[in-house]
């Protein structure tokens, strides 16, 4: 008789799930990771590309130091969450730099590590 056997399958089942669960949940948050990274920095560039081009339409007047992307260059990056505070605008030696911080969560366990993404793009005017 197969009584020492049964329920292995279910047991073997209950070990492995959690761990095949628990690795497909972190390479799905670590992909949101590199994508938010490459988002941003392409606002970013985006944004050193309006900057260089016409200053007048992407500085506010309220805070000229910051920078107002614009609906096509928060639209057409799919950042998430990126708002017009994230940004800031600089005048170095290499014309117009504009840098983007962004704090990043990740959804599964590393919640205590907070993570914050950063993006500078410098382009001459």
């Amino acid at each position: 008789m197969r009584l020492g056997r049964r329920g292995s399958t279910a047991l073997g089942c209950a070990l492995i799930a959690p761990v095949v669960l628990l690795l497909t949940g972190a390479i799905v948050d670590f992909a949101r990771y590199n994508w938010s990274a490459v988002a941003l920095q392409h606002a970013v560039e985006k944004a050193a590309r309006c900057a260089a081009v016409n200053v007048a339409l992407c500085a506010t007047s309220a805070r000229p130091r910051s920078l107002t992307p614009t609906v096509y260059t928060l639209n057409s990056t799919h950042a998430p969450g990126v708002a017009e505070s994230d940004f800031t605008l600089s005048e170095p030696a290499c014309s117009r730099q504009v840098t983007a911080t962004k704090a990043f969560a990740f959804l599964i366990g590393f919640n205590n590590f907070p993570v914050t993404l950063h993006a500078t793009a410098c382009l001459p005017s």
